[in-house]
């Protein structure tokens, strides 16, 4: 053992300035790991101030500071779905559909499980007039959850204008079996029997 501990203390005073550098660049190395997270975790405060500011802002009405507030939290974290939806949902309240159909896209993008995102995307695709893409995202928002009474009954509507009328019906009949509550559940009766 004494002669393992011997032959560490030659090697360490033999090659003290590669030893001193190893040990220098390893405090870097730290310092540079720590700067980092620190950098990141105030990057990540900064989104989260701007998304509840723009979030708050939205539900306030405020849709031009919303938008303000929520545009730099998505060039702060880019990838953040829910940024993405707040940020569409305001320019959809200001009408800018072009831009609120590219933030729903991209929330979408960021995370597909999505329903809401999806049944608005088919309602601003209805507002174009673009019946096909309206009716495949109403689609997918369905088959993503089934019990989505909204998007049934906008399905089913999109179906009679589009005349598949049996589709429709289906669509119509799942909601009066699923007994939501808040739907008017005798003018889906009554739209049903004016499919027969």
């Amino acid at each position: 053992m004494g002669a393992i501990l011997s032959s560490l203390k030659k090697f360490f005073l033999d090659n003290k300035k590669v030893v001193l550098a190893v040990c220098a660049a390893a405090v870097l190395i730290g310092a540079t790991v720590v700067a980092i997270n620190v950098r990141e975790q105030r990057l990540q405060e900064a989104q989260e101030k701007a998304y509840t500011t723009g979030a708050s802002a939205y539900s306030e009405g405020k849709f031009d500071k919303a938008i303000t507030e929520l545009e730099k939290a998505k060039e702060l974290a880019p990838g953040d779905a829910k940024t993405h939806l707040n940020l569409a949902q305001s320019y959809e309240a200001k009408g800018e559909l072009d831009k609120a159909l590219a933030g729903y896209k991209a929330s979408i993008k960021a995370d597909p499980k999505q329903p809401e995102a999806l049944y608005n995307i088919a309602i601003i695709y209805k507002s174009k007039a673009d019946i096909a893409n309206a009716i495949k995202s109403l689609e997918a928002a369905v088959k993503l959850n089934k019990e989505f009474a909204a998007a049934r009954i906008a399905l089913g509507d999109l179906y009679v204008i589009n005349g598949e009328n049996t589709k429709a019906k289906e669509e119509y009949e799942a909601v009066v079996n699923m007994n939501p509550y808040g739907v008017d559940l005798e003018e889906i009766k009554q739209k049903i029997k004016v499919l027969k």
